[in-house]
């Protein structure tokens, strides 16, 4: 399917439903998504990981009016909203996630992040790679990636490819 000006990747009508996870693309004015990524950013694991996220969400959202592969969604499960997933097309399309720190060790964050990138090939052809940035320190980040089929291809980057 080709890419149209401001298509979004997984959302249509700004919800998607996966095997597990609804997706809504983030809303500053909805109580749940704010709630979510601020929690997460208030997190001393979400600050040191993820900087300010507040900030980062609104400029991939800024990206988003020009650039259809620019998107962040709150990710909710058993109607609970449980984390962020957002995508990036600078030079890689890159994919940034968190979880509420209440929902972290359930293994939600590898889950998130298997539907997403499954979803991302296939509804797109031209994405061949995804890419991960993370911190040597973020073990949990790591392990997840890991499983979900990443590979270090660099120091604190990790791949995916198109199978």
């Amino acid at each position: 399917m080709p890419k149209e000006q401001g298509q979004k990747i997984i959302c249509q009508n700004k919800k998607a439903y996966h095997d597990y996870f609804i997706l809504e693309e983030y809303d500053n004015t909805k109580e749940d998504h704010k709630r979510t990524i601020l929690e997460i950013s208030s997190d001393a694991e979400g600050r040191m990981y993820l900087g300010d996220l507040r900030t980062t969400v609104e400029c991939i959202k800024g990206f988003g009016d020009n650039e259809s592969f620019n998107c962040v969604y709150i990710a909710y499960y058993n109607d609970t909203a449980v984390g962020f997933i957002s995508i990036s097309e600078n030079c890689d399309y890159e994919i940034c996630s968190g979880i509420r720190p209440k929902y972290r060790g359930e293994h939600l964050g590898a889950l998130l992040l298997q539907e997403f990138s499954e979803k991302i090939f296939e509804k797109y052809n031209e994405v061949d790679e995804l890419k991960l940035y993370i911190d040597n320190t973020n073990i949990s980040s790591i392990k997840s990636a890991k499983l979900v089929g990443y590979e270090e291809i660099e120091d604190e980057i990790y791949s995916l490819r198109r199978r």
